[in-house]
């Protein structure tokens, strides 16, 4: 039989052939039923390769009846008639089924909207002699399929381009964290090529002794429900370079499964330059923050200098400006110009005394205090304290005495300053000591130093002014009769400090207070 027979010898053939596979009349109901129930087209072909049977799908696919295919070659049907390359490949896969081997390949075909694609199958049917008596033809479009798989292809290609050319280092690593994707992004921040880290632990990427903790966060990231994650959220993220560099980075993770196989991936950034850069912004900042603050605290202490020089000075002035104007008029009786220079020459030594106060402070502050030592008999020095307050304390009904200062060994120490620093504690004890009390001063040998004491019955000083007596320009009241600046403990603190000495001051109200500072004793070779 030939390909192309009429319609009746196609019924003949199909009936001939059933019989021989011994299905009868029954057999091709059979036959009709599994036919038309397949999801695929399918048909019966003599093995010459001609059309015995189509189920519905087969004929709607070769775009004809089942009556005007019976007995046409399935290769002259319209899918590849007009496509010779496409005809001769179906008519060389069912000649390769007429001799026995079952046949399946994807061919192009022509259909309704263009070109698509059929997955095509022959399998040989032989009877009780072996002979093939019929081939099962079965296909179904896959166009759909194969577009998906080329646009799959595709998309993974892109992806790959992509990868491989980001700027940013792409890792992947699997549930043991060895490394599986390396891009060259990460082999330009890392310094290691692929090939060199490709099975290899992530921890070769990590700084020492970080690996643990990084195994334990990917692991909970892994177990958590979250599907990606920016890290560095709670601490700095830090990576190795091939030369052993700690660099700053920041880095995303995400997690998939394919198949059985859990895949990590980061996408890791070098940030240094930038943490660079916002360092040096901070510093910037800091230092800008710090220049503003000491600009500040200049115009403060500018402006508090001049409250001190329009305030204390006035009043050395104005008393100097008076008596200059009494000396100057005639009707002043002459005992009364004596008192009257007395006063101007008190005034002076009163501005004089202010204005060393202000030189003296501008050099503590600038740590240049100006010290010259000598040897110093602590046992003198205290005597030209007392002498210069013994005419005030008995004005004033105050005992004045020194105490335990004999056989004191001598100090290197700058005598002018040393005295003071005593004068300055001692007029603060008689300023603020009432008649009738005590004020003693005394020395001895401690700790390798002179500690000085100055004890008075006063009335105390309040337990919360106590940490504030040696700040700069903080008084408990009012400068006293004598004048002052209110920096004459700040003074003292910075001369006993300027000696390598300690000041320090213990009080109660109503108990009155006592003030101690020590000056070292030369080393032994120097003594």
């Amino acid at each position: 039989m030939t390909p192309g027979i009429p319609r009746d010898r196609a019924a003949q053939e199909l009936a001939s052939a059933l019989q021989k596979l011994g299905g009868g009349a029954e057999g091709g109901s059979h036959f009709r039923v599994l036919v038309d129930g397949s999801l695929s087209a399918m048909s019966l072909l003599a093995p010459d390769g001609a059309i015995l049977d189509a189920n519905a799908l087969a004929c709607a696919s070769l775009g004809a009846a089942r009556d005007e295919l019976l007995g046409t070659a399935l290769w002259d049907t319209p899918p590849w008639s007009d496509a010779p390359e496409s005809r001769q490949r179906v008519r060389a896969l069912i000649s390769a089924a007429a001799r026995g081997v079952t046949v399946r390949q994807e061919t192009p075909a022509a259909g309704e909207t263009g070109s698509t694609t059929l997955d095509l199958a022959f399998n040989p049917v032989t009877d009780s002699s072996g002979a093939v008596a019929l081939i099962v033809a079965e296909w179904r479009d896959v166009s759909d399929r194969r577009h998906a798989e080329d646009a799959l292809r595709e998309s993974e290609e892109r992806f790959q381009r992509i990868v491989s050319i980001a700027v940013d280092a792409i890792i992947s690593i699997d549930d043991a964290q060895r490394i599986t994707l390396f891009n060259q992004g990460a082999e330009h921040i890392f310094g290691y090529t692929a090939s060199e880290v490709l099975g290899q632990p992530l921890e070769l990427l990590l700084p020492p002794g970080t690996g643990p903790l990084h195994a334990r966060e990917v692991h909970s990231f892994g177990e958590s429900a979250a599907l990606a994650r920016r890290m560095g959220e709670r601490r700095q993220i830090l990576g190795r370079r091939k030369n052993g560099e700690i660099f700053n980075a920041e880095a995303s993770i995400s997690k998939a499964t394919i198949g059985n196989t859990r895949v990590f991936t980061a996408v890791l950034r070098d940030v240094s330059e930038r943490w660079l850069a916002e360092q040096h912004k901070s510093e910037l900042l800091a230092a800008a923050q710090h220049a503003q603050a000491v600009a500040e605290r200049t115009t403060r202490q500018r402006d508090e200098m001049l409250e001190i020089v329009s305030h204390d000075l006035r009043n050395p002035l104005s008393a100097v400006t008076m008596c200059a104007g009494l000396l100057a008029d005639p009707e002043t009786p002459q005992d009364q110009r004596e008192r009257l220079a007395t006063t101007m020459t008190d005034a002076i030594e009163w501005a004089n005394r202010l204005i060393s106060d202000l030189l003296d402070i501008a050099s503590i502050e600038a740590g240049r205090l100006s010290i010259q030592r000598r040897q110093v008999d602590p046992v003198i020095a205290i005597g030209q304290a007392l002498s210069l307050f013994e005419t005030l304390a008995a004005e004033r009904g105050l005992r004045l005495h020194a105490a335990g200062v004999e056989h004191l060994p001598p100090i290197d120490a700058d005598p002018r300053r040393l005295l003071q620093v005593l004068a300055n504690l001692l007029a603060n004890a008689v300023r603020f000591t009432d008649a009738g009390g005590a004020i003693t001063i005394g020395a001895d040998v401690a700790d390798g130093a002179i500690a000085f004491s100055v004890r008075d019955t006063g009335s105390g000083i309040a337990r919360e002014d106590l940490p504030h007596l040696f700040e700069r320009r903080w008084h408990t009241g009012e400068p006293g009769p004598e004048g002052g600046t209110g920096l004459g403990l700040f003074i003292a603190h910075g001369i006993v400090e300027a000696h390598g000495g300690r000041i320090s001051v213990e009080s109660e109200p109503g108990r009155g207070t006592l003030f101690q500072f020590t000056i070292p004793l030369p080393a032994p070779e120097q003594a």
